[in-house]
Order: C-alpha cells, then structure tokens, then sequence
C-alpha cells in the first residue's frame, strides 16, 4: 500500500493543484490530509481540486479547522488522530497540535511512526523508539522550507518538495 500524506494547506489553492499533479504522478492508494485544510473560506476552489483525485481520501482534523470544513469539502472527518496497521507497525496520522514530537500518541509503540504536520517544516526524528515524521507544509511552508509532502509504503518514508518532487529526507523504518 502507498500513502501520500500532505499537511497544513491553509486554503491555498495552487497546493492543492500542485497535490493534485503529485498524486497523477505517484499514484497512491491513499491520501492522508492532516489537517489545517481551508482557512476559513475557499472550499469550493480546494473541491474542484480534490475533486480530480480518484484514490481514497481520508483527513484528520487540524487547529485551523472550522467544524464545517469536512462537510464543505466533502472529507470524512477522522477525528484528531487516525491510525492504521501496516504490517508489524502502527502509523498514526494526526496533525501534530494534540500529539506529534513532543507528545506521542500514549496508544502508540515502540517501532510505530507518527505522521504530522502542524510545525510548517520537514523533518523526521526518533522518539521513545517510535519514528515522528513531520510532513511539513503544501501552503504555508516555514523555516525557509519549500513546499512538501510525504510518501510511505510501509517501509521507507520520503519527505518530498511538492512542486519538483525532489527527496528532501528519507528514512527506512527498522523491522521490529
């Protein structure tokens, strides 16, 4: 199975264009939104947009969020966490205001990896054994990052830049 996780859009709709072109090119099986979607307005732009996506969709709740937006974009809202078993390992898919590098999902072990956003830049780290993968930003990237997205198949995680593709950071998970 292929993930492509993407965080922190804030509305800007050239983000979402830009997803939408990776998505053609990566061919996931699934898209994971974490969060921080629309800032306030600009559902209508950002559906014509997923709207041209034709894997699954899933997205978990950010701080930004109005509790419409999952509605208006035509979104399962997932709630604050998401997670899923892949193999031996557990991926947790929040947006990284309630858990993410400073506080892991207390459901969470050693050799799982936690996907968030929320922080604007790419990184991963490894925390109390559990590999914290912050996806950073489509929108509003900070910290002098580019624009980025993540791509997981279960083993290797690649933070890339979402407009030229490049691998900014990539890690292979241990087998536990």
């Amino acid at each position: 199975m292929k993930y492509l996780i993407a965080s922190d859009f804030h509305g800007r709709v050239s983000a979402y264009k830009d997803l939408v072109e990776a998505v053609n090119v990566f061919r996931p099986d699934k898209v994971i939104l974490l969060g921080d979607l629309c800032d306030g307005s600009g559902a209508r732009s950002v559906n014509n947009e997923l709207d041209k996506i034709f894997c699954q969709i899933l997205s978990v709740r950010g701080n930004c969020d109005f509790p419409t937006i999952f509605d208006e974009l035509h979104l399962g809202d997932a709630g604050t966490c998401y997670n899923e078993k892949i193999g031996d390992r557990t991926a947790f898919f929040t947006h990284g205001h309630i858990y993410g590098r400073n506080v892991l999902p207390p459901f969470s072990e050693r050799g799982d990896v936690v996907f968030y956003g929320h922080y604007h830049f790419p990184e991963i780290a490894t925390l109390a054994g559990r590999t914290c993968v912050c996806v950073g930003s489509a929108g509003k990237p900070r910290g002098g990052s580019e624009p980025t997205f993540c791509l997981f198949d279960g083993e290797t995680v690649k933070i890339c830049n979402l407009k030229t593709y490049e691998v900014i950071v990539e890690k292979t998970l241990e087998k536990e």
